[in-house]
């Protein structure tokens, strides 16, 4: 967020008592005492608190928010679709967020956190129950990210609203939650929270970063969220073998070509060659929000301001800057390598460099994956697959009906897709026709590579297999993932 922004919050604040604009959601302080003490809530919910003329600004603030969300959400349970919408309704579409501060938590006797940079003082409407402006302290972030993370354990450490992480699989019901423990007091606060996750289509954004990877060499690699971002690796498919590879504190995993990839949660990359607790390498700053590494060792970063990098072996240095600021997801594998950018369209490229990316779509697509043979998978935004061989805008054969959640692409021409039911099918070779069903409804991750595939089904278990078919799946592991 820009500075002019920031101030341009300053005055919406300032004048929120005649525009209605930042009194739509509480301004709230980390409780001093026990996670079970009283939220210091100024709440002045209204009808219409959404300013008209902030809206067509929405979309612009979406595609930003939805990524900031995801780091929270895979480390504190709230749902990203909950706290886009939240922010949207909240600090009208960015545009009432002084600091970076989305959702007007105050300073209150705990000061500014572990996570906020300082505080500072702002006239801000509060109702007891009548409304009145006042001055108080509210905290300042460095970035949207660490905004979204305050409010994650805000959520998260007051058992006031322990029930709603029940229901962090259902985020309609998971703010229903919020809202009947006394988060707003307005009574269609739920409601329009989730009529603006429905318009937005933010449930996009719930996906966690992959918990399962497998490399072309057979590692498989799971990351534990119920043991606070514990990396597990093993060769070979079962349920024994596994080797704790790290501490608590990973984000995203990612395995190829004998590399593994770690992202911490603090934005920071390790890799190493081997299975083992011992040998990280510290790969970059604390910047990265994303990872991917191919079959032939090519190892990708995206960093927070969306510019992409790559290089070829571990240790920190020798990063090439791919692009600008304008990429939100990557992939790599064969040797292409392919970039998400934030308007939906697809580039890609062969070989390690600024230049050289050719146009592969239009804005349309949601995800990508590339296999070692080098078929490219896209997902649009309506949830049709598209693939094809080689570079270039066209050549895109259409694999399914608008019904797709997720994709995956291997070393051996294995296609992956993960229904919106959470079915998997599987297949080999790019065209309509051909998908076998592997599951019942129950898989929320998948993953394939070297022969191998794996899911992550809803209760956080591993179960892999060779081969396709709806029979033949091991359990890997207990509901840890």
């Amino acid at each position: 967020m820009t500075q002019k922004t920031r101030y341009r919050g300053a005055l919406l604040l300032a004048a929120a008592t005649a525009l209605s604009l930042t009194a739509t959601g509480p301004a709230f302080a980390a409780p001093p005492g026990p996670p079970d003490a009283p939220a210091v809530i100024a709440d002045a919910v209204r009808e219409g608190a959404i300013n008209p003329q902030t809206q067509a600004t929405t979309p612009d603030f979406v595609a930003v928010a939805g990524p900031a969300a995801q780091p929270s959400q895979a480390e504190f349970g709230v749902p990203a679709s909950v706290t886009v919408a939240q922010a949207i309704l909240e600090s009208a579409s960015g545009e009432a967020a002084p600091g970076n501060n989305y959702f007007g938590i105050k300073c209150g006797s705990s000061g500014q956190g572990p996570i906020a940079t300082g505080c500072q003082t702002l006239p801000t409407t509060e109702c007891d129950p009548d409304c009145h402006t006042v001055y108080a302290s509210f905290r300042v972030y460095a970035s949207m990210a660490d905004s979204f993370r305050d409010h994650g354990l805000f959520l998260r450490s007051n058992s006031r609203y322990s029930k709603a992480f029940d229901f962090t699989g259902d985020p309609d019901q998971f703010v229903r939650e919020v809202a009947k423990a006394g988060y707003a007091t307005d009574p269609n606060y739920a409601t329009k929270v989730i009529g603006l996750m429905g318009t937005y289509d933010l449930y996009r954004f719930n996906a966690l970063p992959p918990g399962i990877s497998v490399g072309s060499d057979g590692t498989q690699m799971v990351l534990s969220r119920k043991a606070n971002g514990t990396v597990l690796a093993k060769n070979g498919i079962g349920l024994y073998g596994w080797t704790v590879e790290t501490d608590p504190g990973v984000q995203k995993v990612a395995t190829n070509g004998g590399v593994q990839m770690i992202l911490m949660k603090d934005g920071t990359v390790l890799a190493k060659n081997g299975i083992g607790l011992y040998g990280w390498t510290v790969e970059t700053d604390p910047v990265v929000s994303d990872i991917a590494v191919g079959s032939d060792g090519t190892q990708m970063i995206l960093d927070r301001a969306g510019t992409v990098s790559a290089k070829k072996g571990i240790g920190l240095y020798g990063w090439t800057v791919e692009t600008d600021a304008v990429a939100k997801q990557i992939a790599t594998n064969g040797g292409v390598q392919m970039i998400l950018d934030r308007s939906g369209t697809v580039l890609a490229k062969n070989g390690i460099g600024l230049y050289g990316w050719t146009v592969e779509t239009d804005a349309v697509v949601a995800d990508i994956a590339v296999g070692s043979d080098g078929t490219q998978m896209i997902l649009d935004r309506a949830g049709t697959v598209s693939a094809k061989n080689g570079i270039g805008l066209y050549g895109w054969t259409a694999e399914s009906d608008a019904v797709v959640a997720d994709i995956a692409a291997g070393s051996d021409g294995m296609q992956m897709i993960l229904d919106r039911s959470g079915t998997v099918s599987a297949k080999k070779g790019i065209g309509l026709y051909g998908w076998t069903v592997e599951t019942d409804a129950v898989v929320n991750q998948i993953a394939t590579n070297g022969g191998v595939q794996m899911i992550l089904d809803r209760s956080g278990t591993v179960l892999a297999k060779n081969g396709i078919g709806l029979y033949g799946w091991t359990v890997e592991s207990d509901p840890i993932a």
